[in-house]
């Protein structure tokens, strides 16, 4: 395995905490349009059956329920944009890769054991961003801080599993790459960051795991 190891330079302490911040703002919206969609026609019917208010009123609660809930829908389809962390990430992966190379997608990669301690590793449990490529023979990336290049005889296993709340436990799911030929990493967690909308991030995430997963599947046992 060809690993190099650096100081961040463009994803570090600041970077996690704007990361967080545009986290903030559209999961707090999203969560107030999803109450409000819930709990204010459900008042309103407790105070129908108990004849304090209209069928009137009832009825416009019912449109502004289905209102929210329908914006609601529409940011969580589109969330990876809404929360403007990948526009960011991919902002940043680009100051760092240049050029792109061709065929690689913006992903997050967190080793085992940690690179990230600390704080910074609180805020974000990606120990790095940048491209990652798969082709016939290996699995590179191109990162801020790492770079590294697997090929097959490397990889041991390869086993996707829910990205968890950070990803609404929906979005595309995480890859753990097991992997030999280092004394020190054990593991490679892949998450992209490269869609727009959930079901183009579930599509680019069960994509690259079948695509290093075939690597694995031609290992010498």
């Amino acid at each position: 395995m060809k690993l190099e190891i650096r100081q961040p330079v463009k994803f570090g302490m600041k970077e996690a905490v704007i990361v967080n911040l545009l986290s903030f703002v559209p999961s707090f919206v999203l969560g107030i349009l999803i109450a409000m969609g819930i709990v204010v026609p459900a008042m309103c019917l407790l105070l129908l059956l108990t004849k304090t208010t209209t069928l009137t009123i009832f009825i416009l609660s019912m449109m502004f329920s289905a209102i929210c809930l329908m914006i609601g829908f529409i940011m969580f389809y589109f969330f990876p944009l809404l929360l403007l962390v990948n526009y960011y990430i991919k902002f940043i992966a680009g100051r760092i890769v240049s050029p792109v190379p061709v065929g690689a997608y913006v992903c997050q990669i967190s080793m085992t054991p940690k690179i990230c301690s600390g704080i910074r590793a609180f805020l974000e449990d990606a120990d790095d961003i940048g491209y990652l490529s798969v082709s016939t023979g290996s699995v590179e990336f191109r990162g801020d801080s790492v770079d590294f290049s697997l090929t097959k005889a490397e990889i041991i296993n390869v086993r996707s599993y829910n990205v968890g709340w950070r990803g609404y436990w929906i979005a595309g799911r995480r890859i753990k790459i097991a992997i030999s030929g280092h004394e020190k990493i054990k593991e490679i967690e892949i998450s992209e960051r490269h869609s727009w909308t959930i079901p183009g991030s579930q599509s680019l995430a069960d994509n690259i795991c079948s695509a290093i997963s075939s690597l694995a599947t031609h290992t010498p046992q």
